[in-house]
């Protein structure tokens, strides 16, 4: 769908500097491919930047056999510490020999053999979830909250007036967060103010670029009407002319 199709635009923008080389797209998911040793802190914090990603994964990738799987389970699992676990496993490869059924339970035993970890299905410490693909199996133990949402730019463009507080740069993320893309427009009075106000919006345009790629700020100079408002009506109606001769 189109959605999909903007969501991996976005995670190809910000995750091919960290070595991305393929997504592959299965129902429902994408799965992403790095070249070796790929830098997760970085991959993490630029993946909670793609709205329309639920959830995430770190995930490891065996042959399509259940005992390679057994084995790299045993080395990924063997520093990991935890009481309790549950697996669930998906089986999109139907050629496969067992079922996700059987899968679970060779898999949950091998864990409770090499760990003694207990097996709890309502709220595991660990959750080991597996997925059976046509060419390998992934699985993980780690699921992260990613930001949800609609991808950028899903629901158009628009501009924002942006000042130094807090209401219009979350106004402003709330409004990407719905697949929005953002441009920005802050009206100064410089030279009757100095530069303080007006860097402290390049730095709030600077934290929400990364969501869309690239965002535009204006900077519009609105002392000289800020003088003619206030020298020609009275104090009452000068926020409303101000917000008029802005717009």
């Amino acid at each position: 769908t189109d959605f999909e199709v903007l969501a991996m635009n976005n995670l190809r923008r910000l995750l091919n500097p960290l070595g991305l080389y393929e997504i592959k797209k299965p129902r429902g998911r994408f799965i992403l491919l790095f070249k070796e040793n790929p830098e997760w802190p970085a991959i993490q914090n630029n993946i909670t930047k793609v709205f329309g990603i639920t959830s995430f994964s770190p995930a490891y990738r065996c042959e399509l056999n259940i005992e390679d799987l057994k084995n790299s389970l045993h080395i990924t699992l063997a520093n990991q510490s935890f009481q309790t676990f549950g697996v669930e496993v998906k089986r999109p490869n139907k050629t496969f020999p067992l079922d996700s059924q059987a899968i679970k339970i060779q898999i949950g035993s091998f864990i409770v053999e090499k760990t003694q970890a207990k097996v709890n299905l309502k709220q595991p410490e660990c959750w080991v979830e597996i997925e059976v693909m046509e060419d390998s199996i992934y699985y993980s133990y780690q699921r992260f909250e990613g930001p949800r949402g609609l991808p950028i730019p899903v629901s158009g463009k628009l501009m924002t007036l942006i000042s130094g507080g807090i209401d219009s740069p979350v106004a402003a993320y709330q409004m990407m967060r719905r697949g929005c893309e953002m441009d920005f427009v802050h009206f100064h009075s410089s030279p009757f103010t100095n530069q303080a106000s007006i860097e402290k919006v390049r730095k709030m345009v600077q934290l929400l670029q990364p969501y869309q790629g690239r965002a535009q700020l204006y900077l519009v100079p609105f002392a000289s009407f800020q003088k003619q408002i206030v020298a020609h009506s009275p104090a009452p109606l000068r926020v409303v002319l101000y917000r008029r001769t802005m717009v």
